[in-house]
């Protein structure tokens, strides 16, 4: 999980970034299968869902774009959700700091 300035103003948009990434290595992806993840991410913002679930891009990332928070601390995470049939486990990132000032 990233996020693309911090500290921002409230007025200020902010984009977090969760990408999703293989613990191990595959010598080879199964037959017609891509070693890439496929899913969705959803976030979270200091514990309850924002938004709609985000479809991972081709490098296996998903954006969530902010349009203003309040002034303050906030928690960010990220809870992956593999595409049926992937080989990939449901994951959650930790929570990323991020203030509004």
């Amino acid at each position: 999980m990233s996020d693309d300035r911090d500290p921002t103003k409230p007025e200020e948009p902010v984009t977090f970034t969760a990408t999703v990434a293989r613990n191990a290595p595959v010598a080879k992806p199964p037959s017609g299968g891509s070693a890439a993840p496929t899913g969705t991410v959803r976030f979270t913002l200091d514990g309850k869902e924002v938004g709609e679930p985000v479809k991972l891009d081709a490098k296996g990332q998903a954006r969530w774009k902010a349009a203003r928070l309040e002034v303050g601390s906030h928690q960010v995470a990220a809870h992956y959700v593999p595409a049926e049939g992937s080989a990939f486990l449901d994951s959650r990132s930790l929570n990323e700091s991020h203030t509004a000032k």
